[in-house]
């Protein structure tokens, strides 16, 4: 009877758990959803509005010349016609590809023709020119402003979904927790009653009553641990997290470190935050090495944890079996007197993308109990390391999708772009190493953020863009402004996002983009901003993109050796960049050759 009542009660709390991981996925994925719909949109505005902007300047300057060409025909000036003409028609040139479409204009010069004419041959090709651009103007107004309530509802939608999500995830949670407190709490008051009753009659029954109590209160104790550890509020701080998860394992267990790392892109384990009991630190935040060089390559597909009772016994067998010492990583936490340790991997979308370390100072600390008890507390408090991971993931997903379009638009190569991503992140990990001004999370969104600092290209002009001589100074002023539009572009999606998320996502975004054009000695653009008051992030990608720019092959020059680049870099672009940074730089010249002859253009 007993045992059948526990079963049923057993299987109705993993229904109401396995209905709340249900809601708070969809929640997850509503809020994913919602993000790129708004970002996509928003490029979408961006885009249309640079093309607005193109299409009202050039109806204005060719109305402009209209007026000049009907002058030049009333003084029967057949030159004057044609230079008019030829202006008109390479304003038309000009204008956005989307507007030219069916556009194929007739730009010969009449020669031997009477003026008369020639301006009305002149002026009917312009006008079915201009009529073209006008019907393919209107075409794309009327896609905006159909598209337009579409996404308006569309967005409405989603939020509502969204609401009631999060409302039922929580009421599903508040019942789940509410509902075996209340249970307990019960159990408890009866157990009590029936002690009282039964005080003279039967100790033994008085003894069996409080240990059962006891157990009671264990469990209470644990839900309100969970409970708690549920409803923290990390707001992108993981040091912060990891202080909250650090005690509460440790009341469970004998750890005296927990320590989170994550897989980059080039499949390598990078020391993220930690928090300990002690202050003799080794293994810093920031270290990173080649999965392959580790142990830990086989828990990335099982998904189970590891534990290690005797981490120096473990060094030492693996040299006598292998050969080879352990991996750097492990070297420095035995320096750190670590006796024991405990590896949990945790896994988005089926793919290990890091792993947990609980750490203690003595051997064989954690029994069947205490790990059962530390994989608990990880599985309640992951997905908050999974919100914060699915969100800068997202982000650097969306970027390269960014990319993908820019790649479509201007002659820069994805090849380019990877080279200027992992040149940054070498400047990063290299001050790093240095000093502590940055953190491992600044460096993996310095490199996940790379790829945007030209974004704002997508708002000029093809016909600047992409012209294959030098630019005019008009020409240059307008190329010059890529750098604030694309600022306004990443700030009004920051926006977007920080109305869900208390998370200053793209702030190492913005940072790039503001200062990859500024130089250190205050010559740059857009805001002629000097030394330190330049963001370091955009210190770091001004180096990695003039680098790569000088090494790289382009129609108008061959491509600079390594060596020629750095010392053009360090003696003839004095000023231009942080001689900090770029001595960082020059410091990791085996990485960086490594990344120039992996990311060669096909």
């Amino acid at each position: 009877m007993h045992m059948d009542t526990g079963k049923t009660a057993e299987k109705g709390s993993i229904s109401i758990r396995t209905i709340t991981d249900r809601l708070f996925f969809l929640l997850i994925v509503t809020i994913l959803i919602t993000l790129i719909t708004v970002i996509l949109f928003t490029s979408w505005i961006y885009y249309i509005s640079s093309i607005e902007n193109q299409y009202n300047s050039s109806i204005t300057a060719i109305n402009s010349l209209i007026s000049s060409l009907y002058t030049a025909q009333q003084q029967q000036d057949s030159d004057e016609i044609d230079q008019n003409y030829k202006q008109i028609m390479d304003i038309i040139r000009d204008s956005p590809e989307i507007l030219k479409r069916d556009l194929s204009p007739h730009d010969e010069i009449l020669n031997n023709t009477d003026p008369e004419t020639q301006y009305d041959l002149y002026l009917d090709q312009i006008r079915i020119s201009i009529g073209i651009l006008r019907k393919n103007h209107s075409q794309i107004q009327n896609v905006y402003k159909k598209g337009f309530p579409y996404f308006v509802v569309s967005i409405l939608f989603l939020m509502v979904v969204m609401l009631l999500n999060l409302l039922k995830w929580k009421e599903r949670q508040n019942q789940f927790f509410n509902e075996i407190q209340d249970g307990l709490q019960h159990v408890r008051e009866v157990q009590l009653f029936n002690r009282n009753e039964s005080f003279h009659n039967n100790h033994s029954y008085i003894e069996e009553s409080q240990a059962f109590i006891s157990e009671v209160s264990k469990i209470l104790e644990n839900l309100i641990m969970d409970r708690s550890l549920q409803n923290i509020e990390i707001h992108g701080n993981l040091e912060a997290l990891m202080k909250e998860l650090f005690f509460a394992i440790r009341k469970k267990t004998n750890c005296d470190r927990v320590a989170l790392a994550f897989i980059n892109g080039d499949n390598e384990i990078t020391a993220e935050t930690f928090y300990s009991n002690y202050s003799n630190l080794y293994l810093a935040p920031g270290h990173s090495e080649p999965m392959k060089n580790t142990s830990l390559g086989e828990y990335t597909h099982s998904g189970e944890l590891r534990y290690i009772p005797d981490l120096e016994e473990y060094s030492d067998k693996k040299l006598e079996k292998t050969g080879f010492p352990v991996s750097e990583s492990t070297r420095l936490i035995l320096k750190e007197g670590i006796k024991s340790s405990l590896t949990i991997p945790f896994f988005v979308n089926d793919r290990c993308v890091g792993f947990l370390f609980i750490s203690s100072r003595s051997k064989n600390s954690f029994d069947g109990i205490s790990i059962k008890h530390a994989k608990h507390i990880f599985t309640i408090i992951k997905s908050r390391i999974y919100l914060e991971y699915i969100i800068q993931d997202i982000i650097a997903r969306i970027s390269q999708s960014f990319v993908t379009l820019m790649d479509k638009k201007d002659n820069e190569t994805s090849s380019h772009i990877k080279r200027v991503s992992h040149y940054s992140a070498i400047i990063g990990r290299a001050v790093a190493r240095k000093s502590d001004v940055l953190t491992p999370k600044d460096i993996r969104e310095i490199y996940s953020y790379a790829p945007l600092h030209d974004i704002g290209k997508i708002g000029i002009p093809d016909s600047i863009l992409l012209k294959p001589g030098s630019l005019t100074k008009d020409q240059f002023e307008i190329m010059n402004t890529h750098v604030t539009i694309g600022e306004e572009v990443i700030e009004a999606i920051s926006q977007n996002i920080s109305s869900y998320f208390p998370i200053p996502v793209l702030a190492t975004a913005i940072d790039i983009i503001r200062g990859h054009h500024e130089k250190y000695d205050g010559s740059g653009y857009p805001r002629g901003l000097k030394g330190k008051e330049i963001p370091i992030a955009g210190r770091i990608v001004a180096i990695a993109d003039v680098f790569d720019a000088l090494t790289s092959k382009r129609p108008y020059k061959e491509a600079y050796s390594i060596e020629e680049s750095l010392e053009i870099m360090t003696k003839k672009m004095t000023g231009h960049f942080d001689s900090d940074l770029l001595e960082s730089f020059k410091d990791s010249i085996e990485d960086v050759k490594m990344i120039y002859e992996k990311y060669q253009e096909n």
